[in-house]
């Protein structure tokens, strides 16, 4: 939480100010701090869908936003996702924990004993590695694609 904030201050941004907050997958450790985020809705992934709850606690379903690609990743858990920005003629991925560290780029089939289907985690992981120039891992930061 203290670096969070710290890293919104730096940027000149409060919790209130941010109006979209976006989960990859609903483990604690990637949606602890969304109570900060008090005029935001939150999207996640649920099944086939994403559904994002306004403030009154109310889902409703979305197919995407403005310059975003969502996409569902397999693998990690079920209700999973990754998505896709392009800025400056590079595709970034927010891969989570599809691509949680540099290491899962590198060795695709690497195992972890917290990811549900390891076959279908690397065929995500593969599909990240072709269309990404840059991956957002879900614990080591902005990493360049081994692969290009």
């Amino acid at each position: 939480t203290e670096e969070l904030l710290k890293a919104l201050e730096e940027n000149n941004l409060k919790p209130e100010d941010i109006n979209v907050v976006i989960n990859t997958h609903l483990h604690l450790d990637h949606i602890w701090n969304n109570y900060l985020f008090k005029n935001a809705v939150i999207i996640h992934p649920t099944h086939d869908k994403f559904a994002a709850m306004n403030k009154e606690g109310c889902f409703t379903y979305i197919e995407g936003m403005t310059g975003l690609k969502f996409e569902h990743a397999h693998g990690h858990l079920d209700e999973l996702m990754v998505i896709y920005v392009t800025i400056d003629n590079n595709t970034y991925c927010i891969a989570n924990d599809v691509i949680a560290t540099a290491k899962d780029a590198e060795i695709v089939d690497r195992q972890h004993f917290l990811h549900k289907d390891h076959n279908s985690l690397v065929k995500s992981r593969k599909s990240i590695l072709k269309n990404a120039d840059f991956i957002i891992t879900g614990h080591e930061g902005i990493i360049k694609n081994p692969n290009r």
